[in-house]
């Protein structure tokens, strides 16, 4: 809820005051190693005839906190900038935001990670990116419902809304779309439980 902290915390600042942190960058990648979706995914596997596809479905519309090493993302370069808040003026509670990658290899894509890079000051920043000294904090892994499996020049579009409004908590709604050649050929849409 740092959005609504901040908000509310602009009231007490002086004026000529600063506030700390200055703003939040949120940066998304897609996770192409299975290892955590295999952690999360256990309901395929427990067999004796028995059907957990609800749990499944429970336990997938979920952000988990995880350590991600670089080496599960799509590539080095492939985390993109999808929010960036200024803590200086009033920011809304609901915030959907984009991103997409222009795939050069095939690949399967388990999920998406996220993380967030807080400039504290002037040439100062705080990173749980991957690439970035470890803090307390890990990344968020964002599961999809079933893995998407990619080929060259296909194009996956991701879109990510966080509704942070104190009445709610927290929800977080993620939505993929795999594209070939300008056609459509998977969409899943996962959200957190209210």
């Amino acid at each position: 809820n740092i959005i609504e902290n901040m908000n509310d915390a602009r009231k007490f600042l002086r004026a000529g005051g600063e506030v700390m942190p200055r703003g939040l960058t949120q940066f998304v990648a897609p996770v192409t190693d299975r290892r955590i979706y295999d952690e999360i995914n256990i309901w395929d596997k427990i067999g004796h005839d028995m059907d957990f596809a609800t749990a499944k479905k429970i336990a997938l519309n979920n952000m988990y906190v995880y350590k991600i090493a670089p080496r599960e993302l799509l590539s080095e370069n492939s985390a993109h900038e999808f929010d960036k808040i200024d803590f200086h003026k009033k920011n809304e509670s609901v915030r959907t935001r984009a991103a997409q990658w222009d795939l050069k290899e095939p690949a399967v894509i388990y999920g998406l990670a996220v993380w967030w890079e807080a400039e504290l000051i002037p040439g100062v920043k705080l990173s749980t990116s991957p690439f970035a000294p470890p803090t307390h904090w890990d990344q968020i892994f964002l599961p999809f419902l079933e893995p998407i499996k990619s080929e060259k020049k296909d194009r996956l579009e991701v879109s990510i809304t966080s509704d942070s409004r104190r009445q709610i908590g927290i929800r977080v709604k993620w939505s993929v779309k795999l594209i070939r050649g300008g056609k459509l050929l998977q969409s899943q849409t996962l959200a957190t439980p209210i």
